[in-house]
């Protein structure tokens, strides 16, 4: 399934990203310095040309602070690029420690346990030492959590399986495309439950700040405040006009205010989760694939003029206006010239009007490539794995060499199994620790995994 073994993969991976974070750790240390010097070099400069020439101190400040913002700016770009790396460093290096079973570090997905459930507890599914923690590569939570009903719920459809087959494939054959899009993922969301907030504020459908009201009032606004200051600074006005003023924005502002804040509440601080979900979509949209299930998640994403990626990433621009509302200093003097919370809320309504109706559907998209991303990381962990036939008998098991995933393959003995038909069954019998119930598990967890398009481990399994 794969050319070349994964565990060389991963340590040349792991090698390749060491030597990469080690020259960027540098090299932010050279910019720190250089940032920090040019900032002192400019204010040195201004000290000695300050009593000289204004001309001067201008070009040596707008030079200086110019230089310094550039510094600036480097950093944050480098700082971002050190968190990339160290995600795609820990990847792999979690992807080694996966390979000797070891899963400690791997969420167990308790949150998922249902003791009614027919197989989960018993086949070990969730908890620890579980196959989920075997599976799991998820970018996002939603994604982990369509992992984990994939695997409470299998599927029964040949068609499905089959068409889910060819997609991990395609997937566990493009190794640096998943590990790019899983640490997309993993830099950025933390709540658990932001998506869901976010899902249910794109559900709701109330217009409060979009209307012509409220837009003549953002024009007049502005008008009035700036006219007035200009008047005042030309002594035309008294300063008490002002005050005058100030009354337009807080009559507009203050009755709407539980409602302002209402709308904030729900977009609140998530600028940096969106521009994560605008980056992975932006990582699906660009890819061509070839399995029909990746060609058509590519196709509801990217559906004519409408980009799932532009539509979330100017979401995140406006949640990111949206929050200058909380720094005093600059959210006041916004509201007061420009009804920002008003203007921001019109934004929101116009951009849900546009997109609010296709937002679940990208969400459901992404947290499907996500899932299949988490199959097809297992499967090229398993180059010994196959693909299962899928019978098309009503009942029909058949398996050779049939091993678990937590043994060791270099101690595991295969078994098989074949049982065709409802009406057949197996008597299994042996001295206690003599592995009846492991033995059980590997059916069971072989027959999870083929029902789900992975691969299973085994010389051949229908």
């Amino acid at each position: 399934m794969a050319e070349q073994h994964p565990k060389q993969f991963f340590k040349e991976q792991v090698q390749h990203y060491s030597q990469q974070l080690s020259q960027i750790q540098k090299i932010i240390r050279q910019v720190a310095a250089l940032r920090i010097s040019s900032f002192l070099i400019t204010v040195l400069g201004i000290y000695l040309t300050a009593g000289h020439s204004l001309t001067a101190v201008l070009i040596v400040s707008v030079a200086g602070f110019s230089l310094f913002g550039f510094f600036v700016f480097r950093h944050i770009r480098l700082y971002k690029q050190k968190k990339q790396v160290e995600s795609l460093l820990q990847i792999n290096e979690n992807e080694l420690r996966l390979m000797k079973r070891d899963t400690s570090h791997q969420p167990d997905g308790h949150e998922f346990l249902d003791a009614e459930h027919p197989f989960v507890a018993d086949l070990d599914i969730f908890g620890k030492r579980s196959l989920f923690q075997l599976l799991d590569r998820s970018a996002t939570h939603i994604g982990r959590e369509y992992l984990a009903l994939t695997l409470l719920y299998p599927l029964k459809q040949k068609e499905q399986i089959t068409d889910r087959q060819e997609a991990i494939a395609e997937l566990s054959g493009i190794p640096h495309w998943r590990q790019a899009f899983q640490a997309l993922g993993n830099t950025g969301e933390k709540d658990k439950s932001s998506a869901t907030e976010l899902l249910n504020w794109a559900k709701t459908t109330e217009t409060i700040f979009n209307k012509p009201g409220y837009k003549i009032l953002l024009v007049i606004t502005p008008l009035l405040g700036f006219v007035d200051v200009g008047l005042i600074n030309f002594g035309i006005l008294p300063f008490i006009s002002f005050l005058v003023f100030l009354l337009l924005p807080l009559l507009v502002l203050v009755p709407r205010l539980s409602q302002i804040n209402k709308t904030y509440a729900l977009s609140s601080k998530k600028a940096s989760l969106l521009e994560q979900y605008a980056t992975l979509f932006e990582k699906t949209e660009e890819k061509e694939f070839r399995s029909e299930i990746m060609r058509n998640a590519v196709r509801t994403l990217a559906e004519g003029d409408v980009s799932a990626f532009k539509a979330i990433r100017q979401l995140s621009v406006i949640s990111k206006a949206f929050d200058y509302r909380l720094n005093i200093l600059i959210g006041i003097p916004l509201n007061i010239f420009f009804l920002w919370d008003i203007l921001q809320s019109i934004r929101l309504e116009k951009w849900k009007n546009l997109y609010g109706d296709r937002f679940p559907l990208w969400f459901d998209t992404l947290a499907q490539v996500d899932e299949l991303c988490s199959f097809a990381g297992f499967a090229f962990q398993h180059p010994e794995g196959v693909f299962p036939e899928i019978a098309s008998e009503d009942f029909h098991v058949q398996g050779k060499n049939l091993k678990h995933p937590f043994i060791d393959p270099a101690v595991c003995v295969g078994n098989e199994v074949n049982i065709d038909g409802w009406s057949r069954f197996h008597v299994i019998t042996g001295a206690n620790m003599a592995g009846k119930s492991t033995y059980l598990r590997t059916v069971g967890i072989n027959y999870v995994l083929a029902m789900t398009g992975a691969p299973v481990l085994a010389d051949s399994f229908v």
